[in-house]
């Protein structure tokens, strides 16, 4: 046995790694498939967000275009929707869908009433968790009522 080699540590390692690219993949594919499918309306990404915000009353939130490839994602420190360039002047249903799913993320962090601020948002699972959302409170507390539970 070598110095500081585990061989659980591989045996662990190996299948998420494996599970992380497959889970990719799909991604990619879907995405790939969708994004030839145009949407009745005509409406890019940007706009359907601009829509999902204003329909649940949030005017704070900006929508800003960035580069990569299906690198979009909700930063709560800023409160903007980062949409990258094939989801922000896309007029495709898998456009449609990346920016719902990161609006959704804005109106979930900015609407829950009571609910502590957002900082870090995943969707990759976690456990028996689909995703995880990390939120801070806005002040150290001890005890909690009914209610904030």
């Amino acid at each position: 046995m070598f110095y500081g080699f585990d061989i659980y540590y591989f045996i662990l390692i190996i299948p998420a790694l494996l599970f992380g690219i497959w889970a990719q993949n799909q991604v990619n594919t879907n995405y790939q498939k969708y994004s030839r499918i145009r949407t009745m309306r005509g409406m890019t990404g940007a706009e359907a967000a601009d829509y999902i915000l204003r329909q649940n009353g949030i005017y704070n939130v900006s929508i800003n275009q960035i580069s990569g490839h299906l690198s979009d994602h909700f930063n709560p420190k800023t409160n903007a929707i980062n949409l990258s360039e094939s989801v922000y002047n896309s007029t495709s249903i898998a456009a449609i869908g990346v920016a719902a799913h990161e609006a959704g993320h804005a109106v979930v962090g900015l609407k829950l009433e009571g609910a502590n601020d957002v900082q870090k948002i995943t969707i990759i699972p976690r456990g028996q968790a689909g995703g995880y959302t990390m939120m801070t409170p806005k002040e150290e507390t001890f005890t909690s009522t009914k209610q904030e539970l």
